[in-house]
C-alpha cells in the first residue's frame, strides 16, 4: 500500500508519499506511478523561482515542502488529483490523506 499525504498550511504544501507495492522493487508499475507524480511535482516545483522547495526521499519514503504560491498549489493539486484517481481506481495499493 501506497499512502500519499497531502498538508496545505498558511504559507507552507507538503506532500509525504510512503510504502511500496508487493510487485518485485524497480519492475512495479504501481510504484512506478507514484513515483513519477512525485517527480513530475518536484521537477515542476524546482523551475519556479518564487518556489523554495525541500525534496528528501529515502527506501519508501519521499517528502515534498514547498512554499506557497498560486503555481505552486496549482501543482500540488494536480498530484493530488493524480493519487486520488489511482486511490479511487486501485483502493488496495492506494491511500489519500
Amino acid at each position: 500500500m501506497t499512502t500519499a499525504k497531502f498538508t496545505r498550511a498558511p504559507g507552507e504544501n507538503r506532500l509525504i508519499v510512503r510504502g511500496h507495492q508487493p510487485g518485485k522493487k524497480g519492475q512495479d508499475i504501481y510504484c512506478a506511478a507514484a513515483s513519477a507524480i512525485t517527480c513530475a511535482l518536484a521537477a515542476g516545483l524546482a523551475q519556479d523561482k518564487d518556489i523554495e522547495m525541500v525534496q528528501t526521499m529515502t527506501d519508501g519514503r519521499m517528502e515534498i515542502t514547498a512554499n506557497r504560491t498560486a503555481r505552486g498549489d496549482a501543482m500540488f493539486d494536480m498530484a493530488r488529483a493524480g493519487f486520488e484517481t489511482m486511490a479511487w481506481k486501485w483502493p488496495d495499493r492506494y491511500m489519500v490523506i
